[in-house]
């Protein structure tokens, strides 16, 4: 995804909204001794918005968290 399509996505929320978020950018994974190319990183970035589990086990937890705080609320 490019930073412009992931900034619009973000303008559109209230921006007082809590949200959870993750990224990565090409120079999280670059060094001097390894660096990566930027057609290495396009093609990363490519299979990773098309790997369609990319974010079950984030959602997972999160849906988890959400019970344990309604749970926490009762209690």
């Amino acid at each position: 995804m490019k930073a412009s399509e992931l900034i619009k996505t973000m303008q559109e929320l209230d921006p007082d909204a809590e949200v959870c978020a993750l990224w990565w950018t090409q120079e999280t994974f670059d060094d001097a001794y390894q660096p990566i190319t930027d057609i290495q990183w396009s093609k990363v970035c490519d299979q990773f918005d098309n790997w369609d589990n990319a974010g079950a086990e984030v959602s997972e937890w999160i849906s988890d968290a959400v019970i344990d705080t309604m749970i926490e609320e009762v209690e």
